[in-house]
């Protein structure tokens, strides 16, 4: 078993490490909004100072000015995704240094679990302040909290599954990284209370975009057919005009899907990532929203 300095200094070097990753990201994303900046403008000069020129001049300098620029939106919405990963990453490991050293008051101590009238649980503080469950609980979703609470409110009175249920803590010990993975993705896209109910419903209704061969191949049609008109245009067979009416046609078309692919992106970018978590904690043999402790070695 690992000594306590020993776990400090992992989880120190984890912090630096995820804080030295952190102002290279910021950096980053520094200087990527510097030069959206400058593309932005320059493709808006250009556009203004060569307005008399034909299309295809005009055409060009869109496409070497804000293309780009809407590139570099993609990726700086990815560096801001790993900008709040690596915060949370450092956060989490500066809340296992301060448990290591008793100071627990970041994590829920459920105090609304606490029962009087409960076998044990009162008179051996499972559940408030420096509690059991405050010094355990990792839990990052409510299903997952009640759960924890469930586990240490109600014990398992059957061998084979308090053996089962040792033998996951035995085998997620040494995952340190899973587990922080888990976790921290977990906070992230934790979401809102009615998300539980809200995932159940969609699981349950009809897969409409994956079954129908016309919708899943419509987006790839319509960037083909734009592709095309630009080619024209630039070629000098399609009026520009006519362009902009069908490109007007495809958005007006496009909200008719609005409503239905808003709903399904909403609740899908919340909790993908923490989904194929917990596919691979349930392959542990045990919940998804109940994962050992961090701290533990």
């Amino acid at each position: 078993m690992e000594s306590i300095e020993n776990i400090k200094s992992v989880y120190r070097r984890i912090e630096d490490e995820a804080r030295c990753e952190l102002n290279k990201v910021q950096q980053q994303i520094y200087r990527i909004s510097t030069l959206r900046l400058l593309l932005f403008v320059a493709g808006i000069a250009g556009i203004i100072y060569f307005r008399t020129e034909s299309w295809a001049v005009l055409t060009g300098i869109a496409l070497v000015t804000l293309l780009p620029f809407i590139l570099l939106i993609k990726y700086h919405n990815r560096l801001f995704h790993c900008k709040d990963y690596l915060e949370k990453k450092a956060e989490v490991n500066r809340q296992e240094l301060a448990a290591l050293d008793y100071d627990t008051s970041c994590f829920d101590g459920g105090e609304e679990f606490a029962d009087p009238a409960h076998l044990y649980a009162y008179d051996l503080d499972v559940f408030g302040t420096h509690s059991l469950f405050q010094y355990i609980n990792r839990t990052c979703t409510e299903p997952g909290r009640r759960l924890l609470a469930d586990w240490l409110g109600q014990h398992l009175t059957k061998k084979e599954n308090i053996l089962e249920r040792q033998a996951a803590v035995r085998e997620l010990a040494p995952e340190l990284k899973f587990r922080q993975r888990f976790r921290i993705l977990g906070l992230l896209h934790k979401g809102k209370a009615a998300d539980e109910t809200e995932l159940k419903a969609w699981a349950a209704s009809p897969g409409i975009f994956r079954k129908s061969r016309l919708l899943r191949v419509l987006p790839a049609t319509v960037t083909g057919i734009n592709g095309v008109c630009l080619l024209l245009v630039v070629a000098g067979y399609l009026p520009a005009s006519m362009w902009g009416v069908i490109w007007t046609l495809f958005v007006v078309a496009g909200f008719a899907f609005t409503g239905k692919i808003t709903k399904i992106q909403a609740v899908r970018q919340e909790t993908a990532d923490s989904r194929n978590v917990c596919r691979a904690a349930q392959a542990y043999g045990g919940p998804p929203h109940a994962m050992p402790p961090a701290e533990k070695h």
